[in-house]
């Protein structure tokens, strides 16, 4: 953890004991060891119970990318949710059916199954995109609320923990 954060606010999931961490938008962030990579086509799933405070402009969830190769997901300036496999700076993106509302809580899926990439908002599936590139493997941290190299801070409480693995 660095910058402004708060941990142990309450949980954003109903019945959930976990306590969230809230990030205050200008330099909180959770940055975790060079994990994840899903080099390749590996396939993995991303989860996050988020509640953003501020929607307009570029909010990371989690970011693994170094360069112009990696992957994220992120609430997009017009609020909806994006997940991206990067190679050579070229996106493939999926996003949510809907944008987000600032101060509501949202359950956010990210998948790829070595063919389609798709995000769920509450349940509902937005675009399925077609992604094909093979990802290198980076040496980035894993970094959860922010983009290392421009910042893009996430502002407000990130569920009881981000999940991420390779399915």
């Amino acid at each position: 953890y660095a910058g402004g954060f708060t941990l142990g606010r309450r949980s954003l999931a109903l019945g959930d004991l976990d306590p969230a961490v809230e990030l205050d938008g200008v330099d909180g962030r959770v940055a975790i060891a060079d994990v994840f990579d899903h080099i390749n086509a590996t396939s993995f799933a991303v989860h996050a119970i988020i509640k953003a405070d501020a929607i307009g402009s570029i909010r990371r969830i989690v970011d693994k990318a170094a360069a112009n190769d990696g992957w994220r997901l992120i609430v997009a300036a017009d609020g909806r949710v994006e997940v991206s496999r990067i190679t050579g700076g070229t996106l493939d993106s999926a996003f949510s059916a809907t944008s987000i509302i600032a101060g509501r809580v949202y359950d956010v899926l990210a998948t790829y199954d070595g063919a389609l990439l798709r995000v769920y908002l509450d349940g509902v599936v937005g675009t399925a995109v077609a992604s094909t590139r093979l990802l290198p493997g980076n040496t980035a941290l894993l970094s959860i609320g922010r983009n290392p190299i421009v910042g893009q801070y996430f502002d407000g409480p990130l569920g009881s923990g981000v999940l991420v693995r390779e399915v």
